[in-house]
């Protein structure tokens, strides 16, 4: 199948992301399953090793949410708005010993375009971490019922975000202690 490339002026990327930020603010308004799939039907082609595409996401359902956002423990200040609660994990089976961190990197990667997409659907995200510790981890993976060569890779809060929340204001580091020139 053929693809055409955008010209990459047809979207002003760093307007774009400048405005995605981690909102902590909800409506609580349930956000139907299909429009998830949509921002996933969005983000297919974040890089992966070899094109391997080990990532799974989990739609967490009501009667687990709760008890998983629990385990979690990130998510105590906004808990009773988050409607929708999702889990990407990504497969260690498709890489060698040699590339022990590549599944971890490639699910991140696909992590954020999927948490574009659904910026780019006018929907809001909080990832909340996945690194638990190990009976927070067996009680989300039996919950889930997710098999070890699955890595949790992070959890994502979606929502509607209400007409004016807070947003968390975190000083960026600059420019300067990113770029090392050597």
């Amino acid at each position: 199948r053929d693809r055409i490339m955008i010209s990459i002026h047809a979207v002003n990327f760093a307007d774009f992301i400048s405005t995605r930020h981690s909102v902590r603010d909800f409506t609580g308004q349930k956000i139907p399953d299909d429009l998830i799939s949509q921002a996933v039907n969005i983000a297919p082609n974040p890089p992966s090793a070899c094109n391997r595409q080990p990532w799974k996401i989990y739609l967490i359902g009501e009667e687990n949410r709760r008890k998983i956002l629990d385990l979690q423990g990130g998510s105590k200040g906004f808990l009773d708005s988050i409607s929708n609660l999702v889990l990407i994990t990504s497969t260690m089976n498709y890489y060698s010993r040699d590339e022990k961190s590549a599944h971890i990197i490639d699910g991140s990667m696909f992590a954020m375009t999927f948490m574009y997409a659904l910026h780019s659907l006018g929907l809001a995200t909080c990832p909340l971490n996945a690194s638990l510790p190990g009976k927070s981890e067996q009680a989300v993976r039996a919950l889930l019922d997710i098999s070890p060569p699955e890595s949790l890779i992070v959890f994502l809060a979606i929502g509607y975000m209400k007409s004016r929340c807070k947003i968390a204001k975190s000083e960026r580091i600059g420019n300067q202690s990113i770029i090392r020139r050597r």
